[in-house]
This record gives structure tokens, sequence and C-alpha cells, in this order.
């Protein structure tokens, strides 16, 4: 799906310019109609640079999420991080069509099975393959359930070892299957992305 949010912000910016134009003088009409310009120009321009999200179906899930998936700005890693990621998604990114080059990159971001590092590990990574002509396809593959801060969890857990790979066991699972449903995906929908069913790489951290 592609959020479409921008769209909805316009009709309705829409619809109230239009009920307001029977109490308005010349000048009024003109100020109203500088902002709804400046409103329809910046929601056009952003939402030509949304991207798709498609959920992935994949393994059916052997661990329950208590918490919602979530982003947020870690104070531990000083960083923005996705956490507690129930349903796989790909976020795809596509080059300009004069930059194309029929390739595609599956990204991966690392975090222990824990988190996403989904700016420097996906969101980064995805700006230099469509400058580079590829297509990029950020995963959100599922990962363990945390609470609070995913990264601090994280380093408390690793403290032992043996019984952080023992949680971590089950979600490794998940997460394979999860990366092989990316690839069916693209490599099934090469066309629709102008990709080469045999130009499909995949990356992880």
């Amino acid at each position: 799906m592609v959020h479409n949010g921008f769209s909805k912000i316009i009709a309705v910016g829409l619809k109230l310019f239009l009920l307001s134009l029977s109490n308005i003088n010349f000048k009024q009409l003109l100020m109203k109609s500088n902002a709804l310009l400046l409103m329809m120009t910046l929601g056009f321009s952003l939402t030509s640079f949304a991207q798709k999200i498609v959920e992935l179906k994949s393994a059916p899930a052997t661990i329950k999420w208590d918490k919602p998936e979530s982003t947020y700005f870690s104070p531990s890693s000083k960083d923005s991080i996705v956490a507690n990621v129930s349903t796989a998604s790909l976020t795809v990114y596509l080059p300009k069509a004069s930059k194309a080059n029929s390739t595609a990159l599956i990204i991966a971001p690392g975090g222990g099975f824990h988190l996403l590092a989904i700016d420097n590990e996906g969101k980064d990574l995805s700006k230099w393959c469509t400058e580079n002509g590829i297509a990029a396809f950020v995963l959100k593959y599922r990962l363990l359930p945390t609470v609070k801060d995913a990264v601090a969890e994280f380093f408390e857990k690793i403290r032992n070892q043996n019984q952080m790979e023992k949680e971590m066991a089950l979600v490794i699972v998940l997460a394979k299957a999860d990366g092989l449903a990316a690839i069916e995906y693209v490599r099934k929908n090469a066309k629709l992305y102008n990709i080469k069913p045999d130009r499909i790489g995949i990356i992880g951290f």
C-alpha cells in the first residue's frame, strides 16, 4: 500500500476553501488562493517521494508480541530504531527511470534480532542505491519482543549469552523465513519494478 495522507489533506483543504468563498473580499480570496496553492504544491511534491510498503506473507509466528511495532530515537544508541516487528514488510525505494539499471538490493538492517538500525543500515543505504540506479527494498523482519529501550535490553541480555541465544533461536527462524519471503516477492514482481530477476541481491548487518 502507498500512504495517501497528503491527498486527504489536499481534499479537506479544497473543501474548506470552496466553503469560504461566499464571505470574503478579493484581497482575502487572493490570500486564500495563494495559501491553497502552496499547500497543494507541498502536498504533491511530498507525495511524489512517498514509498511503497508491502506486507510479506511468511512462516506463522511462534512468538507473542504484547507491544506494537514502533520507531523511536534510542537514547542508548543515539539513533532511530525499529522495535517489536511482528509482521514482516518491505519498503520500496526506486531510482529515477533515467538512472535505473534493472538491479535490486534487499536490505536487512541489523540489531541482534532485538531491533533494526533503520536509518544508517536501512534508509541511508537505500538512498545510495537509488542514486546509483539500484532499486532498494528495506526489509523489516520479525524481532524478539522488547518492553522499553530495545538497545538497552539487548546489552542487558548479552551478559547471559547462553540464555540470550535460546531466546533468539525462535525469532531467527522467523527472520530467515521473512528474508526468503522478501526474495520471493521481489523476484515475482521484478517486471513491476523494472528489475531483472537474475540481478537481485540481499545484504544484512
